[in-house]
């Protein structure tokens, strides 16, 4: 799942287990692949590209769409977390089920349900988007959602969409976190930095520098408001016990 991932699940897992919860966790099984040179050149590259993603958005629909306990566990709730590429992923299944639930023109202006309880939007307790590079100025998600994610800068290369996400569901649900400097999730920051030798030493690693320690509680917390309050049920009051006195002497 990749080091940030695994850190923040495994920091959510620990807090909500020492909560009651049972959790299960689930990983996308593709191969995210490098992004090619930005140039027609490299078209078969690309369509290469697309096609892992498509890969991957294909797996994690299917699971996000199928709970793995649904059966047995009526009041189950999912939780996403990614990673650059594995963010673009989760960002572009959440816009699929959102579309797919909505009505919506070819000009990807849509209207939304009244409500999403009882969707597959309706049972997410919490999305955790690091370094997206789908991410959209001004979406309806916690977090800093000032800038624009690299991807979004070239759609036709890299299949992004601007349909925000729908801030009934997500304004409660989502957080994105981008660094600064981050050339995946800030296009901004690519296009100042491109040519230059700071593109690697700023951009580059800042995308590759980010410290899980100062999201992971803030996450969990953000996680547990969504949560259906567990309870327990009543402890039994036992009746009295007679013991026979104890009597002693020399």
């Amino acid at each position: 799942m990749g080091r940030y991932v695994d850190e923040t699940v495994k920091f959510l897992e620990d807090s909500l287990r020492n909560k009651g919860y049972t959790v299960s966790v689930t990983a996308v099984p593709y191969q995210a692949m490098a992004v090619p040179p930005l140039d027609w050149r490299s078209a078969s590259a690309w369509n290469n590209f697309r096609g892992s993603i498509q890969d991957g958005i294909s797996k994690f629909d299917d699971i996000l769409r199928e709970p793995v306990h649904d059966r047995l566990c009526k009041n189950e709730k999912t939780v996403v977390v990614g990673y650059s590429q594995g963010a673009l992923v989760a960002h572009r299944v959440l816009q699929n089920i959102q579309r797919a639930n909505s009505f919506c023109t070819v000009f990807e202006i849509c209207f939304p349900p009244r409500t999403w309880s009882g969707t597959t939007l309706g049972k997410i307790a919490g999305v955790f988007l690091l370094a997206d590079p789908d991410r959209i100025n001004g979406d309806n998600v916690q977090g800093n959602n000032r800038g624009t994610g690299t991807a979004q800068a070239f759609p036709s290369f890299s299949g992004s969409s601007k349909l925000k996400f729908d801030s009934k569901w997500s304004s409660k649900t989502v957080e994105t976190v981008c660094a600064l400097n981050d050339v995946v999730c800030d296009f901004a920051a690519a296009a100042r930095l491109a040519g230059s030798d700071k593109f690697k030493k700023l951009g580059e690693t800042a995308h590759t520098s980010y410290k899980s320690a100062t999201w992971n509680a803030q996450f969990a917390i953000f996680v547990l408001k969504n949560l259906p309050r567990k309870t327990f049920p009543p402890i039994e009051k036992l009746p009295p016990i007679n013991l026979p006195p104890i009597f002693g002497g020399a």
